[in-house]
């Protein structure tokens, strides 16, 4: 698939989120709602580094989910995405600005976070959840978490905070498990770095919940991990340190991950705050860049200098 057809593909689901009657966003649902329709999208988003799961919920049918394959996907996508993307955004044809510009913020500002430029990402995200308005869909509310991830990250706690308590609130209105996950998660790290346990407690532990429930495979492991470091911070160390070695021994036999350091992060957090610094070291030692995903060899970095 050339990249023209990629982003064409990109553009084409999210037009399939436009609430206007047109006919041929009719005939595009009805495409996307068929299996001959999702099976031609999982070739081509396979092609483009995305993974589909298909989740049953009762009475309601079938789900298609796409997961990234690794965050150096991003990376290596980079520079053939962002001039088209930047172009997108220049767009003067008024009756597709705001749908192309709303596509281009999203996957532009989820590239800038992926290569940690979060003060770029944080802003072409506060650009898009301002372009979809007063839209109250689940992909806004996933877009509002990747926002509160990122100014979390950058200290901006406050924001952080009301936006995830946003996400939370459009996942439970739409009535969408993975959206809540999401939103949970980041505004449980948000208390978190903000340091606030009690509360940072109180939302993970929800989210784990509804993980398990769920069995969103690749999400347990991360709010397990985050729940981990707040009871070890906390001084509860006999609840984290099984906590974050579940999620590190998922970490070794998944082969992708979305949010890997984050893992590792709150796992050497634990350890470090239960007084096991060998432990806590590997971890910051294995660092993602380690995983054979990532094209390392998996093996643990140089030695720690010696402690003083």
């Amino acid at each position: 698939m050339t990249d023209r057809l990629g982003r064409l593909l990109l553009v084409t689901l999210e037009a399939a989120r436009v609430n206007a009657d047109l006919p041929v966003l009719h005939d595009l649902r009805s495409w996307l709602n068929s299996w001959r329709g999702i099976g031609d999208v999982e070739r081509g988003m396979a092609r483009q580094g995305y993974d589909l799961q298909l989740t049953r919920y009762d009475e309601k049918g079938w789900r298609a989910t796409f997961y990234t394959t690794g965050m150096e996907q991003a990376e290596k996508e980079f520079q053939n995405y962002r001039t088209p993307a930047y172009n997108a955004i220049s767009c003067r044809t008024p009756s597709v600005q705001t749908l192309i510009e709303v596509a281009a913020t999203y996957f532009l500002g989820m590239t800038h976070g992926a290569r940690g430029e979060l003060s770029d990402a944080a802003a072409l995200l506060e650009r898009n959840v301002a372009l979809q308005g007063d839209v109250r869909s689940e992909r806004l509310g996933a877009t509002v978490a990747h926002l509160a991830n990122l100014l979390s990250q950058l200290g901006r706690f406050d924001e952080a905070i009301g936006h995830a308590e946003a996400a939370v609130q459009i996942a439970e209105a739409a009535d969408h498990p993975f959206v809540l996950y999401r939103g949970l998660l980041d505004l449980g790290c948000a208390h978190l770095h903000r340091g606030d346990l009690p509360s940072a407690t109180r939302v993970l532990e929800r989210g784990l919940d509804l993980c398990r429930t769920w069995e969103f495979v690749a999400g347990t492991p991360l709010v397990a991990a985050a729940l981990g470091a707040a009871h070890a911070l906390a001084g509860r160390a006999d609840e984290a340190l099984p906590l974050v070695a579940g999620a590190v021994e998922e970490y070794r036999i998944r082969q992708f991950h979305t949010r890997p350091a984050l893992i590792l992060l709150c796992a050497g957090t634990a350890c470090l705050s239960a007084g096991r610094i060998d432990e806590a070291a590997s971890h910051v030692q294995r660092g993602p860049g380690a995983h054979p995903a990532a094209g390392g060899s998996g093996k643990r970095g140089p030695r720690p200098l010696p402690r003083r």
